[in-house]
């Protein structure tokens, strides 16, 4: 009887996907009060729709019944909307929906367009950065949803060289080849990044930053040990959307002189004039 091989790149795959990178975490701030160049900002992040993106949420008896599919048009009088293929052989025809039937509505971008989300189907995201200057080890920045970030950061040009984006009951989600985008840590500064914007509270759609992502953990597959480990592999990957406002005058907590220094696309990356931001 001949050995059984069992697939050794699916393993290694596994093993990849599930061991985080090595770096160095930045130290906060408040922990560094002679720090003489500090990184800060503010990330906003509001609750968003937990499933796929472009559903209907339909008023139903009981529950409420989600639709994926493509919303196609907003009417006066609803929302023409063409449901995905239900089985090999039932695919709706799209279907004009009225508003007083539709709880939400959610685009592509994971943006309410209709109505209001039913809580227990939202989850707020935050993000974690990866710094990279080419020269020593990445530097990991943590941005919690709806507050302030501040960190103390050596000086220099730097790129993102990872996204990840994680939600508090354990979805974590990792870019994959991510728009490069860059910063520079102005030394004697307090380098004010920017206002980051993710998802539901983006202000302005022609800036957005499109981060394509796969899975790394989802809440309810976690507790399913290995099995678990390979549904999450087999996700459907997406996009995270963020947006960078200047929203100076920042009030920064670093002890040196503020600058408007945004985190910005590698493309488009252009040196801020050191304007002082008031207190």
């Amino acid at each position: 009887m001949k050995p059984s091989h069992k697939p050794q790149w699916f393993l290694l795959l596994l093993l990849v996907a599930l061991v985080p990178g090595c770096a160095n975490n930045a130290k906060l701030l408040s922990k560094v009060p002679d720090c003489t160049s500090s990184l800060e900002g503010y990330l906003h992040s509001s609750p968003v729709w937990a499933g796929n993106p472009s559903v209907l949420i339909i008023r139903r008896m009981r529950d409420p019944e989600v639709l994926d599919g493509v919303i196609m048009e907003k009417r006066e009088d609803g929302i023409l909307f063409d449901q995905d293929r239900i089985s090999r052989f039932v695919d709706p025809e799209p279907k004009l929906y009225p508003y007083k039937n539709i709880i939400a509505a959610v685009d592509e971008k994971l943006r309410v367009i209709h109505g209001d989300l039913p809580k227990d189907y939202t989850r707020t995201w935050g993000m974690d950065l990866e710094l990279e200057d080419g020269a020593s080890k990445p530097l990991h920045i943590k941005l919690k949803p709806n507050e302030y970030f501040g960190y103390c950061v050596p000086p220099g040009l730097y790129y993102v060289g990872s996204v990840r984006f994680s939600t508090s009951d354990g979805d974590r989600d990792r870019s994959v080849g991510p728009p490069r985008l860059k910063i520079r840590i102005q030394e004697n500064r307090s380098n004010y990044i920017g206002d980051v914007y993710l998802h539901g509270d983006l202000p302005d759609s022609s800036r957005l930053i499109a981060i394509p992502y796969r899975a790394e953990s989802r809440a309810g597959l976690a507790s399913m040990g290995l099995v678990g480990a390979v549904m999450t592999i087999l996700q459907p990957g997406g996009y995270h959307y963020i947006d960078v406002v200047d929203k100076s005058p920042f009030l920064h907590n670093g002890k040196r002189e503020g600058v408007v220094s945004l985190l910005q696309r590698a493309d488009e990356f252009r040196e801020q004039k050191p304007d002082r931001l008031d207190r």
